[in-house]
């Protein structure tokens, strides 16, 4: 049963910050809603924690947590899934120090990307599913929560496609 005067605590743009998610979610009640609106991993050094943290946080409040993907999980995702295509575009945008933190480390110039994927895939299985979990948005009452945007040129926004949930950018001008 929704209950709209509940509180929430909403984080975005984590980007592999450990330290600055654990100061914030010191202050996070943990009676409030607490969601993650995605880009949890790369450019930072610590994603690996930054996951960990939250998959922790997730199983310890299954009912208070909710965790959407940002357009940095869809890279991370589609890099594992097809690395020859998405190697170039998901490592030179933070996606190389994700790769180094989580358990690739050889330097990435030298091998190919299907090899650091495959490191990726039979090292962090675990945590690779909890990025698969994520959600592209999340209704509360009549709050909406995403990482980016929906497409507002169609009847139901709930029918755009993800990559608007992740991508969109100028859609309002």
């Amino acid at each position: 049963e929704l209950d709209l005067m509940t509180n929430i605590f909403a984080i975005s743009d984590i980007h592999g910050q450990f330290k600055q998610l654990s100061e914030i979610l010191a202050h996070w009640n943990k009676e409030d809603e607490l969601v993650i609106m995605g880009d949890m991993i790369d450019r930072g050094d610590d994603s690996l924690k930054v996951i960990h943290i939250l998959m922790e946080v997730k199983n310890n409040y299954p009912d208070k947590v909710t965790i959407l993907k940002g357009n940095h999980e869809d890279m991370f995702l589609n890099y594992i899934e097809n690395p020859e295509v998405n190697g170039d575009f998901y490592l030179s945008n933070g996606g190389d120090t994700t790769c180094y933190d989580f358990g690739v480390k050889e330097n990435l110039r030298f091998m190919s990307y299907k090899s650091s994927a495959e490191i990726l895939l039979n090292t962090r299985q675990d945590e690779i599913n909890f990025i698969r979990k994520t959600i592209p948005y999340y209704e509360f009452g009549k709050v909406l929560f995403v990482h980016a945007g929906i497409d507002p040129s169609i009847p139901d926004w709930r029918k755009s496609s993800e990559e608007k949930f992740y991508w969109t950018e100028n859609i309002w001008m």
